[in-house]
């Protein structure tokens, strides 16, 4: 496994780059886990939907076989006014995967409590990057896909 991943990215800068950081190793998986900073900033759950298009468009030109999988948009308490622009962008995205046969992972319903709010207890103190507990959520979540296992996710 090669993490190309950077700080602050957005779902059109690894199509940018996608030449640099991503076609050169021919991976057979790539999951990919942006759209927070992309909302954040402002693009509209359209936009970020079409970013994906474009991305896995970009890359299976040069890879077009490989398998790609979208972790879905996390729900943090720092953002928690932008849910309802994550809810859509996460649905607008996992339409567009399963058009495009791609994989959508959820990670964006477990980290939600009862009262369908982002649970606090998976964040450190910045209530925007998670802890231990935040990615065990993650793992759980990732791991039947890495194990090759897609039907477990629902495909």
């Amino acid at each position: 496994m090669i993490n190309r991943g950077f700080g602050g990215s957005e779902l059109r800068d690894s199509t940018y780059y996608a030449a640099r950081i991503i076609v050169p190793y021919a991976p057979s998986k790539i999951l990919i886990y942006a759209g927070d900073n992309d909302l954040s900033s402002g693009r509209s759950p359209q936009q970020v939907r079409e970013d994906f298009r474009t991305f896995v468009l970009r890359v299976r030109r040069d890879l077009p076989d490989v398998e790609i999988a979208y972790i879905a948009i996390k729900p943090s308490p720092s953002r928690a006014h932008l849910l309802d622009a994550q809810r859509q962008a996460n649905a607008l995205i996992a339409a567009e995967a399963e058009a495009l046969d791609a994989e959508f992972i959820d990670i964006f319903s477990p980290m939600l409590d009862a009262a369908g709010q982002p649970r606090e207890d998976f964040f450190l103190d910045d209530r925007l990057h998670m802890n231990r507990a935040g990615y065990e959520i993650w793992r759980q979540a990732i791991a039947p896909y890495l194990a090759g296992r897609a039907d477990r996710l629902g495909h």
